[in-house]
């Protein structure tokens, strides 16, 4: 049983849980500033996902805050393994054994661009969950859809998770799309759900790592030609020009992280089932701002799988694990923590 006495007066807890290339750091950039947050120093602490972080103890997590009872109202930090189910499904149950005052922020993002976008991720920084290698040494979709970025794209299954073991008021779901589109509208829904003052938009200071150098030097030229611009915006469909700039205008990265129809139709039929509890259940109204129309996509799955994501996760054992995991990591002591990174090395679905 680990010790968490503390004296430490920080007892409120906001904590943004993803997802993954969902803008968790952008929103994290943007709270930072707020006079009234104490912010992470680390902006993924990963204590409660971690073996290693959570063998440190409350008092461990709680200095990485500076939190001060005469300025702050809430502590903040952002960590998308803490929506990396079904690998670290734990999470929840570790963080009930703290009695904190939670308030989760899960920012959601259209599945398909998220699955695109971290898939370039991973294959770019070869990390995806705990910090730990993937055993799968391309992330390319030439070599399919990983199940792993599938299994992240299933919102409502998160969203059970935390109203199951905080209640429905404890989570504010919030879409990725709107942070981009309107970042002054989230922020004030973030800082009322939070109970904090109004806080004025200013553009944060750190983005993402995948925020940077977006567009390479030729499609940089190209948007700079008055004639060309104009032409590409009044003879290409908006649809053909996002597909183009999200295949023309990122870094340069070997593989191809742009999905087929065949595959966008597969993924969403296996997604259907979750998109259609995110819908009915938990009411949030994503058809619209995704362009997608739930009711079709229900209809062609019935009686159908995902085969692009069959056999996106080598089977075989990862090489190594990273220096925090590889030093302190005794599964054997933790059955949860074993389970969830059997998980990920398997590719076992619950």
């Amino acid at each position: 049983m680990l010790s968490h006495e503390t004296a430490a007066p920080l007892d409120h807890v906001a904590i943004i849980i993803g997802s993954m290339k969902g803008g968790t750091s952008t929103l994290f950039s943007y709270l930072s500033a707020h006079p009234q947050v104490a912010a992470c120093r680390e902006k993924e602490p990963i204590f409660f996902a971690s073996l290693y972080k959570w063998g440190k103890g409350r008092a461990y997590y709680e200095g990485l805050f500076d939190f001060d009872p005469s300025r702050h109202a809430i502590a903040l930090e952002a960590t998308t393994d803490y929506a990396k189910f079904p690998y670290l499904d734990y999470v929840p149950g570790r963080m009930a054994q703290l009695p904190y005052a939670y308030k989760f922020i899960y920012l959601i993002r259209h599945p398909l661009r998220r699955i695109e976008s971290h898939c370039r991720h991973v294959q770019k920084t070869k990390r995806e969950v705990l910090g730990i290698p993937p055993n799968r040494a391309d992330y390319s979709l030439e070599h399919g859809v990983p199940e792993s970025a599938i299994e992240f794209s299933r919102y409502a299954r998160h969203i059970d998770a935390y109203k199951e073991a905080f209640g429905d008021a404890s989570i504010k779901v919030l879409f990725f799309e709107d942070l981009i589109s309107d970042p002054q509208g989230v922020l004030n829904d973030v800082t009322d759900f939070l109970g904090i003052d109004a806080l004025a938009f200013e553009k944060p200071v750190h983005r993402n790592e995948g925020a940077r150098a977006r567009t390479s030097r030729r499609w940089d030229s190209l948007r700079r030609l008055p004639v060309l611009r104009m032409l590409w915006r009044r003879l290409v469909p908006s649809s053909l020009r996002d597909r183009a700039y999200r295949t023309l205008g990122k870094e340069a990265m070997p593989g191809r992280f742009v999905m087929t129809k065949g595959e966008e139709a597969a993924v969403l039929r296996e997604l259907a089932p979750d998109l259609q509890r995110l819908r009915d259940v938990h009411g949030i109204d994503f058809e619209r701002r995704w362009n997608l129309d739930l009711d079709a996509i229900l209809q062609e799955a019935s009686g159908a799988r995902c085969p692009v994501a069959q056999a996106s996760l080598d089977p075989a054992p990862f090489a190594r694990t990273d220096a925090d995991h590889a030093k302190a990591h005794r599964p054997e002591h933790d059955p949860d923590h074993r389970r969830g990174a059997d998980r990920y090395r398997t590719g076992v679905r619950v």
